[in-house]
């Protein structure tokens, strides 16, 4: 049995299909912002999520790659967020002034930072979710460890 086509209906979709292709390359942005819009539906939510499954299982590497870099920047954000405030913006050691950013970290005034940390987990989330509550001191990593073997600071010493 041959199916018959309306010829001027396949024309007239046709020429649809491409004056929307036409707009679609002329209007990138806004055809991205009404993607997101749809992505934060519910039916575009199981979509994404199910494209996404399906596209870490195609490309593993890619994904492993792609989640390592992001969390790194992400935890890059928590932990400038946290010594930007404990140093009150100025990015320094309280004690000697080193001003390295990766020879910084925070410290527990008074002391139990390890027993600390492994109760809450992530320090510098921990931090910003509590609103960041007093006791806490930006120190380079050897004022920090001279604090924590001796007591106190070489520095405070002279």
């Amino acid at each position: 049995m041959r199916t018959f086509y309306d010829k001027d209906e396949v024309a007239r979709k046709e020429a649809r299909r491409q004056s929307t292709l036409k707009w679609r390359r002329k209007n990138p942005e806004k055809v991205r912002a009404t993607k997101r819009q749809w992505l934060k539906t519910e039916k575009g939510r199981k979509y994404g999520y199910a494209y996404q499954k399906e596209w870490i299982k195609k490309n593993p590497k890619r994904a492993k790659e792609i989640a390592s870099k992001s969390g790194k920047k992400y935890n890059l954000n928590l932990r400038l967020a946290c010594l930007n405030y404990y140093s009150k913006g100025l990015l320094d050691c309280t004690c000697c002034g080193e001003k390295m950013l990766q020879f910084l970290s925070i410290d527990h005034i008074e002391g139990g930072g390890r027993r600390h940390r492994e109760e809450i987990g992530n320090m510098y989330r921990w931090l910003i979710s509590n609103s960041f509550p007093e006791g806490y001191q930006v120190l380079c990593h050897n004022c920090n460890l001279a604090k924590g073997f001796y007591g106190q600071c070489p520095h405070k010493l002279t």
